[in-house]
């Protein structure tokens, strides 16, 4: 994790800023997508993590961001999490922007990640949706680069990652 903000670039974003109301309990740095079939509450969509379709899949990407205001900070294991139905912050990233992503750890190993390792959306695995997994078939999407080593992780983990 460079910095404590899900944006790393923030001094110069060039995405957009989205707000919209959460669904269930997801912590910041994680990829999110609008709740489908579901009306906006005044005039704001509801959030949840990334769970339609396949891994890898090539979709448009929303990522979730902090909101000190409520205590929802980036936690470099990402237990700090958004209350159900709160108001959250979002942002839809242009490449070349940096981002701490929430990267996951998968069950029973010790995840290593290097520099330049192509990062698609888990959108499959129960627990897990909208987090970032190492890219599996060279057919399958990757939107982001990760940008910091990592070695051996048994938890969850925001890392610095590029877009694009």
């Amino acid at each position: 994790m460079k910095g404590a903000e899900i944006l790393i670039n923030g001094n110069q974003p060039n995405g957009r800023f989205l707000e919209g109301t959460v669904s269930g309990t997801p912590a910041p740095g994680t990829c999110m997508e609008v709740l489908p079939a579901t009306e906006p509450v005044n005039g704001r969509f509801t959030y949840r993590a990334c769970t339609s379709g396949s891994n890898g899949d090539s979709r448009p990407t929303t990522v979730l961001l902090e909101d000190a205001l409520q205590g929802v900070t980036p936690d470099i294991n990402g237990a700090n999490t958004y209350v159900n139905g709160a108001r959250c912050f979002l942002y839809v990233p242009v490449p070349g922007d940096e981002l701490n992503m929430l990267v996951e750890n998968i069950s029973g190993t010790g995840d290593s990640h290097a520099i330049g390792d192509l990062l698609m959306i888990d959108r499959a695995t129960a627990g897990n949706h909208g987090k970032l997994l190492v890219q599996d078939s060279a057919g399958h999407s990757a939107p982001f680069t990760c940008m910091e080593t990592s070695t051996g992780l048994t938890v969850d983990t925001l890392l610095a990652c590029r877009f694009g």
